[in-house]
């Protein structure tokens, strides 16, 4: 499934997180099942965190401070992207 890349993402208020180490733990609290993202999930997350964001907008920002190609960071964040979704921690912004 591809998500929308005009479209931009929030995090959702079913969850609470907190950085640890460089990581980000996250608590879907109407599951209760904890996440955990490592240093380049954490930073799409802190992203998403201070303002909602487009797949390119997120790829843009990884790209800056991460080696990676721009096929490999768009297929990655998407990919995340969606586990969020489907986890209920993101989603679609107005």
């Amino acid at each position: 499934m591809s998500l929308p890349h005009d479209k931009k993402f929030r995090l959702s208020t079913q969850q609470i997180a907190s950085t640890v180490a460089g990581e980000v733990v996250i608590l879907n609290h109407e599951k209760g099942v904890y996440y955990g993202l490592d240093e380049v999930g954490a930073a799409v997350w802190d992203a998403l965190e201070a303002e909602p964001q487009t797949v390119a907008e997120l790829c843009n920002l990884i790209m800056q401070e991460y080696e990676v190609d721009t096929d490999t960071c768009q297929q990655d964040i998407e990919a995340l992207l969606q586990d969020l979704l489907k986890e209920g921690l993101l989603e679609l912004a107005n």
